[in-house]
C-alpha cells in the first residue's frame, strides 16, 4: 500500500511541475510597440511607432501666454509590424503653443 501511494505522489508531483512549464512556452507575449517617435508640429504635436504589437497614442505638452501648460492626448492607435500609425493631436485654442511631444505605448 506504501508503495502504491508513493507512485501516486509522485505522478502528482510530476504532472503540476511539468504543466506550468508547457504552458509558459505556449503563452508568450508578442512583443510591445517599439521604434516609436515624436515631434511637434507647427499647432500640436504627432507620433508613431513602426513595430510591435498594441496601441499607442500621441501626447502633447501644450502652454499658453502665462506659461500655463496642459496635455491633450491623441486616439489610440492600432500598432502591428506590417504597418506603424501615427497620431495627429492639435493644441487647443486656450494653450495654443505645443512645447513637447511623447507617444504613450500600450501592449496587447
Amino acid at each position: 500500500m506504501r508503495v502504491l501511494s508513493a507512485v501516486t505522489f509522485s505522478a502528482a508531483v510530476l504532472a503540476a511541475l511539468a504543466s506550468p512549464a508547457l504552458t509558459g512556452a505556449a503563452s508568450a507575449s508578442p512583443a510591445p510597440p517599439y521604434n516609436c517617435w515624436s515631434n511637434t508640429t507647427e499647432s500640436g504635436g504627432e507620433g508613431g511607432c513602426t513595430a510591435g504589437y498594441g496601441y499607442a497614442r500621441v501626447a502633447v505638452v501644450c502652454a499658453n501666454d502665462f506659461d500655463k501648460r496642459t496635455t491633450v492626448y491623441g486616439p489610440w492607435e492600432s500598432v502591428t509590424p506590417s504597418g506603424g500609425y501615427t497620431s495627429f493631436r492639435d493644441c487647443p485654442s486656450t494653450y495654443p503653443y505645443p512645447v513637447s511631444a511623447s507617444v504613450q505605448k500600450k501592449a496587447l
